[in-house]
């Protein structure tokens, strides 16, 4: 059987700690706004949790999935298209919204690099 182990406490918890934080934003978002599109990413980041704490042997490929997806992809995407509309409408430029997609691709780039370095996954009956 294959497990998942994070070399790196402190990326573990951290990662728990953003996906935590990403679950009570979305049921915010969901309470304030009444967007009920918000129970996706919920269950999304409540799946990639529960993988990485039953050390699950997929929770790594997962975690790479997640980043890219919804960290680089989204936010690469996000950034576009807002360009776009601003250049359009020519209309004010939202710094606060460039510089929370720009966070995200920094922290989706920092989640792969850690991923690729800290994380591996092996047979749970090897010693290391």
């Amino acid at each position: 059987m294959q497990i998942t182990e994070f070399k790196n406490q402190s990326f573990y918890y951290s990662i728990l700690a953003l996906l935590t934080c990403l679950i009570l934003y979305n049921c915010y978002v969901i309470l304030t706004f009444q967007e009920t599109w918000g129970f996706i990413p919920i269950l999304i980041q409540a799946a990639i949790i529960g993988m990485i704490i039953t050390k699950h042997k997929f929770a790594k490929i997962i975690l790479k999935i997640w980043a890219i997806v919804f960290l680089l992809i989204g936010s690469a995407l996000q950034i576009i298209l807002q360009g776009i509309e601003d250049v359009m409408n020519e209309s004010e430029i939202d710094l606060v919204f460039y510089t929370v997609a720009a966070i995200n691709l920094i922290v989706g780039s920092v989640v792969i690099y850690f991923t690729n370095q800290t994380v591996i996954v092996r047979n749970a009956d090897s010693q290391l």
